[in-house]
């Protein structure tokens, strides 16, 4: 189960940003191939739990953008929109990083 986790997160690191999350959800739904399952209503609903309690947690002490990242790549997975999404903010944060890495240098 692990390493399966391990793979899958060495997948994501080695796409290019802006694409990380397209991959992620075509691998998953080539894998899937075309059969609907439990295991797609575990990731929306474990995603959405996940996001919630994410967003929760940004108010409160806690690893909220952990929780929100990891429900963001679970419904991600299962979700072009949301994975295009997730893409599109990706690309906006590593922006936002740059400018701010420049202005405070």
């Amino acid at each position: 189960m692990f390493e399966r986790a391990r793979q899958g997160w060495r997948a994501l690191k080695r796409s290019e940003p802006g694409e990380r999350f397209q991959d992620r959800y075509h691998r998953y739904q080539s894998q899937r191939a075309g059969r609907p399952g439990p295991a797609v209503v575990v990731r929306m609903v474990g995603g959405v739990g996940m996001a919630l309690l994410g967003f929760m947690m940004l108010f409160t002490p806690g690893p909220g953008l952990v929780f929100l990242a990891a429900g963001g790549a679970l419904l991600g997975s299962e979700s072009r929109r949301v994975a295009r999404g997730l893409d599109r903010l990706e690309i906006l944060v590593r922006q936002a990083a740059a400018r701010f890495s420049a202005w405070r240098s």
